[in-house]
């Protein structure tokens, strides 16, 4: 008892009734304004660092961050997940310690496995200009899981501004080293490579040190070999089903790089890794900060009842169809003028690309921050089945386009692929928390036929102005702000939403 007084602060087993619904809004942004910060970052770089770097060094860097994140999904066998769950600190913090272990020694394994198969890889996929960075991967497996473990220990520990700190660190160190060495004249995927593996050091090593400052007599006090081997056997199903199924499921999100990349060549990959990227920054900078609150928070809500866990997953469905609608429709009507007028005339074809694949992203965008349910209710055999269904019919799409040599089939029928798999995901975690589909989809609907003026001028520009990209982007965009202020005006309760979620950011709070 005395060592449970002396622990840090404890993890609450329930929510109060004054447990006020600002305090996840508060979580939110205190995320998303560092992630937001970090992805300004990384956005205003990549107009330089796209102009500095071809679609060939790209697609080297996309091909490395596909194999380390294969790596990286099981450097923990997936115990990450469970230090969320229990109530107890101390077995909270037996986990994150076995967790440690485990990635040693999945970092040390992967040497001898890189040995066998590295000719393999390098002859099968075409990427004889990764050899040179190939031992680059344990370090980046260290790397990636030692985060990832205190990731979710900083969460459980609800230091949610802390994360935000070392993505800013992170991103300046990563976009300041490939601009400044690309700038220098040594613009290679090897630079890019190199500049993402000191942004893990810089990011993995402020984290740790600042966790072992804080709670580092207590996990002496607390974290035993009898408590790590309780821990192995009481969450043996995270790495005994889960496992297989964030496997599968990484795998078959990388099956683009390395199908493109066997049957096309790395400027491919390079166009298709650009429009992944982008597409990705929403749910970057928003999903996954919402969804590890909503991970903290609605672990707590079904400890209470199903109707607190109904109320957490509705709350974030509104703003997130909203965000994401009018950017959907405009990537589909405008993706190569886009892509041309941000990145470079070289990259219209990322944008062409990016027009197809926008609304499985979209899709993905809004279950994603809830997706955490399926760990909290211990799916584990739901998402393993799911994602084997998923990664069949990817393979067979992108493998139907390579044969017919011609990539565009195979990231259409990929993306179609995407949209199903999503919207079944969406429609299971709905089910999970005993929401009605009938909600979000009047939300769509509503934002559709608001949208339909601002989509005919969009199309109007377009036909008008298609020898000149940047006046085309610079009047949709201009629309795109209409049609949210319109938007807004008409949605009260939406508007009231976003003042709640806005008045946590400290400049506005202190204007109220």
């Amino acid at each position: 008892m005395e060592n449970e007084k002396n622990s840090i602060e404890n993890i609450p087993t329930n929510i109060s009734e004054n447990d006020k619904p600002s305090h996840f809004s508060k979580n939110v942004i205190t995320l998303v304004g560092g992630t937001a910060l970090a992805q300004i970052i990384t956005f205003l770089a990549s107009p330089i660092i796209t102009r500095l770097y071809g679609p060939d060094a790209f697609g080297i860097l996309a091909l490395f961050t596909s194999i380390t994140g294969i790596f990286a999904v099981i450097a923990c066998l997936r115990y990450e997940l469970a230090i969320m769950l229990p109530k107890s600190d101390k077995e909270a913090a037996n986990i994150l310690g076995l967790c440690l272990l485990i990635v040693v020694f999945i970092s040390i394994l992967s040497i001898p496995f890189l040995i066998l198969s590295q000719q393999i890889l390098i002859q099968s996929l075409k990427i004889s200009q990764l050899e040179p960075y190939f031992w680059f991967i344990p370090l980046s497996t260290f790397l990636s899981g030692i985060f990832l473990a205190m990731e979710y220990w900083n969460s459980r520990t609800k230091h949610f501004y802390r994360l935000s700190t070392i993505r800013v660190f992170k991103s300046v160190s990563t976009k300041g080293i490939q601009i400044g060495v690309g700038s220098a004249g040594f613009a290679s995927g090897g630079t890019l490579i190199s500049a993402n593996i000191f942004g893990q050091i810089v990011s993995t090593s402020i984290l740790g040190l600042q966790i072992l400052k804080e709670h580092q007599s207590f996990f002496k006090q607390n974290i035993t070999i009898k408590g790590m081997v309780a821990a192995f056997k009481l969450y043996i199903k995270f790495p005994k089903f889960d496992i297989w199924s964030a496997l599968l499921g990484t795998i078959s999100s990388m099956l683009p790089i390395f199908i493109l990349s066997a049957y096309f060549n790395p400027s491919i990959v390079g166009y298709y890794s650009l429009s992944l990227m982008v597409l990705q920054l929403p749910m970057s900078l928003i999903g996954s900060a919402i969804g590890q609150v909503f991970f903290q928070k609605a672990a707590e809500a079904k400890n209470i009842s199903q109707k607190k866990l109904r109320d957490m997953v509705e709350k974030p469905l509104k703003p997130l169809i909203f965000l994401v609608y009018f950017p959907t429709i405009l990537l589909i009507l405008i993706g190569p003028e886009l892509f041309g007028a941000v990145f470079g005339l070289n990259w219209m074809e990322s944008g062409n690309y990016a027009r197809y694949m926008a609304l499985w992203m979209s899709i993905g965008f809004i279950s994603s921050p809830i997706s955490t349910l399926f760990t909290i209710f211990q799916e584990q055999r739901f998402t393993l089945f799911f994602n084997i269904f998923q990664m069949v019919f990817r393979i067979i799409a992108l493998l139907i386009g390579g044969i017919l040599g011609d990539a565009l089939i195979s990231i259409i029928l990929f993306s179609i692929v995407g949209c199903i798999s999503n919207t079944i995901a969406l429609l299971y975690l709905l089910k999970l928390s005993n929401t009605s589909i009938i909600e979000p989809v009047k939300i769509v609907l509503n934002f559709f036929f608001l949208s339909i003026p601002f989509i005919i001028l969009v199309m109007i520009f377009q036909k008008m102005f298609f020898s000149n990209i940047f006046l085309i982007v610079i009047l949709s965009l201009l629309v795109s702000l209409l049609y949210y202020v319109v938007v807004l005006k008409k949605d009260p309760e939406l508007l009231g939403f976003l003042r709640q979620i806005s008045s946590q950011i400290p400049v506005i709070k202190n204007y109220i």
